[in-house]
């Protein structure tokens, strides 16, 4: 098994005069605004602090207040968002441009391991299987360790950092593409240490028309539209491995129909469609 031991080195951000701290609001954190309000009840009354959402890259910078409270009776904390710093703006942007560079390792899941994201349901087996390719792939590691890096050294340690994450998007060679988590990195004493795992992330699967791969009874639910002939078939499957028959209620064949309209100067306009009756 691989383990990394990994001296921490200090990115280098263009700062303001002011350079605030940096929070981190990860997978698990529900928005950077409550992240925000968890910050200014463990931070001085006028501390300027920003809030990097690891989700979709953004930036906010907040101040804490304190103001009474006449329902309570008393005086509370809050998080009043201000201007957003530039050090807080590169910091979101540094984080993508990771984050980016580990999604475009280029890795696809060929035919061989697995026919599509649906095997991961079909055959749970797969699941390690893709895992270990990732685990395999020293090139995708080191650009996840440069990121888990970049989140210690930057970022001020609100989350724990084991449990700060990436998602992964995993495509297959068919066109669809299932999430994978990798985490398993900690700060110990100045050194990132540990081993990166991997692990599917139940529910992300879809197929190439971008319909979800039900991972359950109740996820058989609702309308999928199929373009693709092989996604119908693979979902039939899922389908009969959760006990539920699909029939075929009628077949039909494109036809097409035309929709004439007059306008108010009296010309007509004509217009030809093609569909299924």
């Amino acid at each position: 098994m691989k383990k990394l031991i990994m001296l921490v080195t200090f990115a280098l951000i263009s700062v303001s005069s002011y350079a605030e701290d940096i929070y981190p609001c990860d997978f698990k954190c529900s928005s950077a605004f409550s992240q925000a309000v968890k910050v200014s009840a463990s931070v001085s009354t006028g501390t300027i602090f920003s809030v990097v959402d690891l989700k979709d890259y953004s930036a906010r910078t907040y101040v804490a207040e304190r103001y009474y409270n006449r329902a309570a009776g008393e005086y509370l904390e809050r998080a009043k968002q201000i201007t957003t710093t530039t050090r807080a703006k590169n910091v979101a942007n540094e984080v993508k441009t990771r984050m980016k560079s580990i999604q475009e390792q280029g890795i696809t899941i060929p035919a061989s391991t697995a026919r599509s994201a649906h095997d991961l349901i079909l055959v749970p087996s797969t699941r390690q299987t893709v895992a270990q390719m990732l685990y395999s792939n020293m090139n995708f590691e080191n650009k996840a360790r440069s990121y888990f890096s970049f989140i210690v050294n930057t970022l001020s340690s609100m989350v724990p950092v084991p449990n700060i994450t990436i998602y992964f998007k995993v495509p297959f060679s068919n066109g669809s593409t299932a999430l994978f988590v990798v985490s398993g990195l900690s700060f110990d004493h100045g050194d990132i240490i540990g081993e990166l795992t991997y692990e599917y992330v139940e529910g992300s699967a879809k197929d190439s028309d971008g319909n979800i791969i039900p991972s359950s009874t109740s996820g058989l639910m609702g309308t999928r539209y199929f373009r693709v002939s092989q996604n119908q078939s693979f979902f039939n499957a899922v389908a009969d491995m959760y006990g539920a028959q699909v029939r075929v209620a009628n077949s039909c064949k494109n036809t097409s129909y035309t929709i004439c309209k007059t306008s108010s100067s009296g010309s007509a306009t004509c217009t030809s469609y093609t569909t299924c009756f």
